[in-house]
């Protein structure tokens, strides 16, 4: 019982963080764009979705990405966190929304 609980709250959890809101832009075009950095700052929503993100990329520039609560399959914000203490870098794919960085995607 303690099991299926656990597996209703998480699904719960997808489906009402599922980033779709960055795609609400409807009949807009998205231009997606890449940085890889870094891994500076990590802000949780929530134990599996981001807030924001910053990264520094090779020329010393801070990035500041709004998360808008984006699940990100295996980039949780613990997973993020250990890449800032590593050291190891990640790559964000990107879009802007007027002056702001919206979160798309995240790879190693």
């Amino acid at each position: 019982m303690v099991v299926s609980a656990a597996a209703l709250l998480a699904v719960l959890a997808l489906v009402s963080c599922d980033g779709s809101r960055e795609d609400s832009n409807a009949g807009e075009e998205l231009t997606f764009e890449t940085v890889r950095g870094m891994v500076l700052e990590v802000e949780a929503e929530s134990l599996i979705s981001l807030a924001a993100l910053e990264v520094q990329d090779t020329d010393g520039n801070v990035w500041r990405f709004d998360g808008r609560g984006k699940v990100v399959p295996g980039f949780t914000p613990s997973h993020l966190n250990e890449h800032k203490l590593l050291g190891q870098a990640v790559e964000v794919t990107y879009y802007r929304e007027g002056g702001e960085l919206i979160l798309r995607d995240i790879t190693d």
